[in-house]
Formats: structure tokens, C-alpha cells, sequence
């Protein structure tokens, strides 16, 4: 998959338009922009069953056959959601949009990313 081209699209398809970042995190490619991230996962099974059955993980429908949840984080006047998708049983896409002026749409654009990002994916 290439990163950046994914998150790119996912940012633009989600309305937002910032340059893409790609840093280099141990076990964690990451793209971000101002607004928003995309980071593979490779935390182990652990890591894995806390995003998907955590308190904060809501149920979503498969996202192009890869089992979904979202979460969103309220920080101070920022929120924040996250949609991860699994991808084996031990690594995981996250990707996390933050409201700017429209934060009833934060979670709906991170969705869309989502399904953006699951279309690059390897079946």
C-alpha cells in the first residue's frame, strides 16, 4: 500500500486539503496533516484487542471486508474520531480527522477515509 497516496486521498475525499506528512515511527508508519492521520499498526495482539473491544470501540459495518471501530475523543474544544480497520490478527490502519469548524462531520469524514484507505489495502 502507498501510504501517502491513501492518506492523501482520504484527506481530500474527507474535504480536507493539507500537505501530507510521512514520519517514520518504529512499528508505526505514520502520514499526517493538520487535520488529520493515517498510521499502520503493528503493536502485536494485544494492542489490537484493546482498539477493537476497548471501552471507547464502537461496532461499525466491515469497511471493504475488514472488521471496523470507531472511537471519538472530546479534548477541550477538539474532537477528534478514529476508524481502525483490521488487517491481520496482529497489525491495524487507524485513521483519526480532527473537527476543525464542522465537528458533527469528524467522525462521518473519518469514515469516508476509512473506506478510502480500505480500498488500498491488500485482500
Amino acid at each position: 500500500m502507498h501510504l501517502a497516496a491513501a492518506q492523501g486521498r482520504a484527506g481530500a475525499q474527507a474535504g480536507q486539503f493539507t500537505k501530507a506528512r510521512k514520519l517514520d515511527l518504529p512499528g508505526r508508519p505514520t502520514c499526517s496533516g493538520y487535520d488529520y492521520t493515517v498510521e499502520i499498526v503493528d503493536g502485536g495482539a494485544d494492542v489490537q484487542d484493546m482498539e477493537f473491544h476497548g471501552s471507547r470501540a464502537e461496532a461499525l459495518p466491515a469497511v471493504a471486508g475488514h472488521k471496523a471501530v470507531m472511537s471519538k475523543t472530546l479534548a477541550g474544544s477538539e474532537t477528534q474520531c478514529s476508524v481502525a480497520l483490521d488487517v491481520t490478527t496482529e497489525e491495524f490502519v487507524r485513521g483519526s480527522v480532527t473537527a476543525g469548524d464542522t465537528p458533527a462531520k469528524v467522525c462521518d469524514n473519518a469514515k469516508k477515509a476509512a473506506g478510502v484507505v480500505a480500498g488500498r489495502l491488500s485482500a
